[in-house]
Order: structure tokens, then sequence, then C-alpha cells
């Protein structure tokens, strides 16, 4: 590494497929990742000089979630753009519709009008979406614009699983990206202070919050449980 750092520090799958796993695993350089999705059984894990924080997201709230606010039904679509931790997510995702017993298809998009013309279809095909990454598209997504659009088309529930979809989503379940940074500086000033990667053990994010958009939920005439909307987040 030319910038001859002491530590390397990553977020998501990525940095990790692309630089930590070809160049930096079981080399002297410690490591600390976040943000990889799910698993890391694709990537030459675990290694003496490498830690981290997968990340995960309750799958199993959402979609229960989900299916009550629909009124029991069990069409539903996962709705994302199209990325590598998006494909990560429609693994989980499918698995646990079928613990579940629900029937769930997976639209993942690449531009902003094919997600525009997907939307529109899923409102008239499922009970409800369960809302992943929803990317940038490399400046076309304009945010005031797709939150009108979300609101004038919605029909049904829809849940988040990031707070950065919380505008165009009813209720989510949302990851706290403060955990992993939080995680990854402390790790890292514990492996500067002479304390190994390898004695780090690797974990998986664990705090949610929970987090109501109003307007939409006004819009598709859902109500949410007392008990859920008392602690839950306002979307502003």
């Amino acid at each position: 590494l030319e910038l001859g750092p002491d530590i390397v520090i990553t977020s998501d799958d990525g940095a990790m497929r692309h630089f930590v796993d070809p160049w930096l695993i079981d080399t002297d350089m410690p490591v600390v990742f976040t943000g990889i999705n799910w698993t890391i059984e694709e990537y030459d894990l675990p290694a003496p000089n490498v830690t981290g924080m997968i990340e995960v997201a309750p799958m199993k709230a959402l979609l229960e979630l989900g299916r009550t606010l629909s009124g029991g039904g069990r069409r539903a679509v996962f709705f994302a753009v199209d990325s590598l931790s998006s494909y990560k997510d429609v693994s989980q995702v499918r698995r646990t519709a079928r613990q579940l017993d629900l029937s769930i298809n997976t639209v993942l998009v690449d531009s902003v009008p094919n997600w525009h013309t997907a939307w529109r279809r899923a409102q008239e095909q499922y009970d409800f979406i369960l809302l992943g990454d929803r990317g940038a598209f490399y400046g076309s997504w304009k945010e005031e614009e797709m939150r009108r659009f979300t609101l004038e088309t919605t029909r049904i529930p829809v849940l988040a699983t990031a707070e950065s979809s919380m505008i165009y989503a009813a209720v989510g379940l949302t990851r706290i990206p403060e955990e992993l940074g939080e995680w990854a500086g402390t790790s890292a000033v514990a492996i500067l202070g002479g304390l190994p990667p390898s004695e780090i053990p690797l974990i998986t994010n664990r705090r949610w919050d929970a987090w109501i958009n109003e307007p939409l939920l006004e819009r598709i005439g859902a109500s949410i449980d007392p008990a859920f909307a008392r602690t839950a987040k306002r979307v502003r």
C-alpha cells in the first residue's frame, strides 16, 4: 500500500471482494471490515489478520410485519437496486419467506425509469413490498421527485431495511450505521494498541431502529400497532 497505513478499515462487499480478499488476507496488514452482508462464505475468511462486523437485517420481523399490515397477504416482492449487496439479500429473503410460508419474488432495477415501471406494476401484483438498497443510479436519482412519485403511486405496504429508504416506505426496521462505525473504530484502536485481530471475534450487528412514515401509512390506509408506534422514529 503506497499510503503506508498501520491498519485498513473497509465497508461493504465490494471492498472485501476487490481489495481485501485478493490483496490483504494472510498478510501483516491488520484489517477491520464492516458491511459484508449476511455471510463471509465466498471470501477467504476467517484470517488471522482480519476481523469485522457482518451486516444483517431483521428479515423475519419485516416479513411478518408486512403480512400484518397487508391484512394477511402472502404475496411479497423484494425490491432493490441491482447490486452485489442486493443479490446477497435476495438469498436471505427467500430463505426467510419459505420459513413463513410466503410467496416472494425479486425485482432488481438499474435505472430510474425501470424503477418507476416496476414500482407501478408491483402495486397490482403483490400484497406488500420489502424495500432493500435503493442505490443512486449515478446521479440520476432525484430524492424529492422520487418521494413525490412514491407518495402518488404507492397502494400497498412498503417496508424498508435501510434508513435511507424510509422516505419511500411506510414502516421500517433499519440497521444503525453508527453501530458499525463505532465498533470498527473501537476495534482499530485495540489493534493499534497491540491486540491481534484474531483475538477480536467476528460478530453481526445487533441494533435496529423502528420507523414510521405517516403520510405513506395514511396513503395506503394502514394502521400500525400502538406499541410499535410509541417507540418508532418518524420520517420528517
